[in-house]
């Protein structure tokens, strides 16, 4: 027998996950196999369910309009930068502290730990407000 010939296509058989009815023969531990009528049935849902999001952008969640988030964030902003102006060198110092505890030379670790601290929140800041700045992308409806 020549094992190159290519089988008859009536004696191959579908997989069981591609079976429409249920199949007996599925191993144990293998799950049932998708129920198509259900799954196409989801999808129309859920592809109905993000038109009517796209038709409701005009509001956030909870009935704010769009505007009032927008505000909201900016002051979650605005109120970020001084809590960086504090945190940044607070944070470069205490490293610093840590620097000096472990090898000595004061006052110098301190120092450079909080112009470090300084360095990097003024750079925060740099970042966020040229985000806040930065024309928006178009909308991409899908």
């Amino acid at each position: 027998m020549n094992t190159d010939d290519p089988k008859d296509p009536s004696e191959t058989q579908a997989p069981w996950w591609a079976s429409d009815g249920p199949n007996e023969d599925l191993p144990d531990g293998y799950p049932e196999p998708p129920d198509l009528s259900k799954v196409k049935a989801l999808r129309s849902k859920l592809k109905q369910d993000r038109a009517n999001r796209r038709k409701s952008r005009d509001t956030l969640p909870g009935r704010l309009p769009i505007k009032s988030g927008k505000q909201v964030r900016e002051i979650g902003a605005m109120t970020l930068i001084p809590t960086l102006m504090i945190a940044g060198p607070a944070v470069g110092y205490g490293l610093g502290m840590l620097v000096n505890r472990q090898f000595g030379g004061s006052p110098w670790p301190e120092v450079g730990g909080l112009l470090f601290g300084l360095v990097a929140a003024f750079r925060q800041i740099f970042l966020i407000l040229n985000k806040k700045n930065a024309p928006n992308p178009p909308e991409n409806p899908e």
